[in-house]
């Protein structure tokens, strides 16, 4: 073979072997599995995770509080999370004393939820070398470990005012007695105020009560709480005023515990009259209706009598014994009415039921006569005018 021949195959030879190689990368190019490995992926959730607690304590202050009072805090935990996780569990530890023990807890959160609260209270007495209420803290120990800031509530409790009573006010109702009758029942209400130092721890106040300036007494007592500064108790007399005055007689009330202390002296003012004699000096009649005038006749009707009985005034009280007619005294009816001592009015209705007649003899003259204490007859009333 010539040299021209020579290169001219080899030139070919090349050309087909770098067709080829073209040719198989097109192949492998464009026969290769699609894959989408694009910006269209969907995102990775972000891992479940604490990222802070904030913890806040009510009430936020003791200042001012007694020491040895009573109180209950109540501290809510806020735990944050990142947006969009698959949700979980969290656990974690509170303390109450500054770590010096602790309470394992843990709270649900839900895929999604970005926060969850949780509660915890605690309950004492102030003391008063202020070692109570302590640092409280929560420490997350899953998924991850993260602390809260520490909390106290503000300020300290004040050393407690000494328990006492500084005075004792005593009332009674009613404050007077004054023109009720002698022999009249009476229900006296005592009201003593007892008084206390603002600031002090509370207890019980031990006392006694007289009604009768001290001949005799009843011992009695009333719990005070932390801080109470009054504090009332009531005590009642009953009894009959009698004409030489001997009741009601002076009250008063005598702290023995926690310290010894007396209130004033009181009583009723005034005292009752003497009794007047049981007697009824007027009765006076009305009746309903008024007129019947131009009601036809044949209606049934009801006629409404009312005898009002005058009492003569600081009287004992009794009996008024009586008989009422419906028809000027041609028939009547007994009866009665139990008045109280030093009452001075008295009402007692009585009625005439029927159809209106044609010959106007009813409703007839109604009143009625008084047999005892006394013997006092009433006016006639009847209503006005005729049925027609």
């Amino acid at each position: 073979m010539s040299q021209q021949a020579l290169r001219q195959h080899l030139i070919s030879r090349s050309l087909l072997k770098l067709a080829l190689a073209c040719l198989a990368v097109y192949v492998l190019t464009a026969c290769a599995p699609y894959s989408n490995t694009g910006s269209s992926s969907a995102p990775t959730a972000p891992p479940f995770s604490v990222t802070s607690v904030d913890l806040a304590v009510s009430p936020d202050s003791i200042t001012g509080t007694a020491c040895g009072s009573s109180i209950t805090l109540t501290y809510t935990a806020t735990f944050h999370l990142p947006a969009g996780t698959g949700g979980g569990t969290i656990q974690f530890e509170y303390t109450l004393n500054n770590g010096r023990s602790s309470t394992p807890a843990s709270v649900a959160v839900n895929p999604g939820q970005t926060t969850a609260t949780y509660t915890f209270t605690s309950s004492g007495t102030l003391p008063p070398d202020h070692t109570y209420p302590g640092v409280a803290e929560v420490m997350v120990t899953s998924p991850n470990s993260v602390q809260s800031p520490q909390v106290q509530p503000n300020g300290s409790c004040n050393a407690a005012t000494p328990f006492q009573v500084t005075s004792v006010d005593l009332a009674v109702s009613p404050a007077s007695i004054a023109g009720t009758a002698c022999g009249s029942s009476v229900t006296l209400t005592y009201t003593a105020t007892f008084h206390i130092p603002a600031g002090t721890a509370g207890g019980t106040i031990q006392f006694e009560y007289t009604l009768n300036n001290g001949r005799s007494s009843t011992p009695a007592s009333i719990p005070v709480s932390p801080g109470q500064t009054t504090a009332t108790y009531t005590f009642t007399s009953s009894g009959t005023l009698p004409p030489d005055h001997t009741y009601p007689g002076i009250a008063e009330v005598m702290v023995t515990n926690p310290n010894a202390v007396q209130s004033p002296q009181v009583q009723p003012n005034g005292s009752c009259g003497a009794a007047a004699p049981f007697q009824v000096t007027g009765v006076s009649m009305t009746i309903s209706p008024a007129s019947i005038a131009g009601t036809t006749c044949g209606t049934q009707t009801t006629v409404t009598y009312t005898a009002t009985f005058h009492i003569a005034p600081n009287g004992p009280g009794g009996t008024i014994q009586f008989e009422y007619t419906v028809n000027n005294g041609r028939s009547s009816t007994n009866a009665s009415l139990t008045v109280a001592a030093g009452q001075t009015t008295a009402t007692y209705s009585f009625t005439w039921a029927g159809k209106l007649p044609p010959d106007h003899t009813y409703p007839g003259n109604g009143g009625m006569i008084v047999n005892s204490p006394n013997q006092i007859t009433s006016a006639l009333v009847a209503p006005t005018g005729t049925c027609s």
